[in-house]
This record gives structure tokens, sequence and C-alpha cells, in this order.
């Protein structure tokens, strides 16, 4: 295995400074994720990694949601381009939308009927 390889290693980042607004791990994520993947599977793998990464960086408390919208504008405006920030704006994209309404599907009655 090459050295410079395990340097790219998400999960393995070093503790981030104190940054109120979670900016700073957010960079740190960005630079990580910008390396170039070799495929579409390790890209993902980054950008699920990361994501839970920045997931773990938000204070006790945060607005999910609207912290997951403000990364995201942070993403863009970084200006990085790569497949796994690519795949990493689309989860916080996910993250930042509302739920949809649980569906009924009918209880005990709704298992007894035939389909």
């Amino acid at each position: 295995m090459e050295s410079g390889s395990a340097e790219k290693t998400p999960g393995l980042l070093p503790p981030p400074a104190p940054d109120a607004e979670g900016v700073m791990v957010l960079d740190q994520i960005l630079d990580v994720l910008s390396a170039p993947s070799l495929d579409r599977q390790e890209a993902s793998r980054l950008a699920r990694l990361g994501f839970l990464e920045w997931l773990w960086s938000l204070p006790d408390g945060a607005d999910f949601a609207e912290q997951a919208v403000a990364a995201g504008k942070h993403t863009d405006s970084s200006g990085k381009s790569a497949p796994a920030i690519a795949i990493f704006r689309g989860l916080l994209n996910k993250a930042s939308s509302q739920p949809g309404e649980p569906v009924r599907r009918g209880g005990m009655r709704g298992r007894r009927q035939p389909r």
C-alpha cells in the first residue's frame, strides 16, 4: 500500500479545530472528497463516510435540516468538484428535505385482508 493513499482515508481525520459553525470540519471533509476516486463505488463510499463525519460534527440541539442547507451552500460555494462531492451534495439535499408523510398500511385489518 502506498503511503499517500492512507492520508486520503475519511474517518481518520485529525480532530478539528473548534469552529462555531462547523465550517472547519466541512472544509476538511471536502478536501478528502475532492481527491480523485478510482470508481463510482469508491466515490459513493467516501461521500457516505464524509456525510457521517459531517453529521457527527453537528452541535447538540442543532436544526438538522437547517444545518444541511447551510452545508450544501458552503459545499456549492467551495468551487470543488469531484464525483464524491457530487454524491455528498445529493446526501445533503436529501437531508435538508422534509420527510414524507408516513404511509398507513391498515394495521391488523390490512394484514388480514387477502391480496
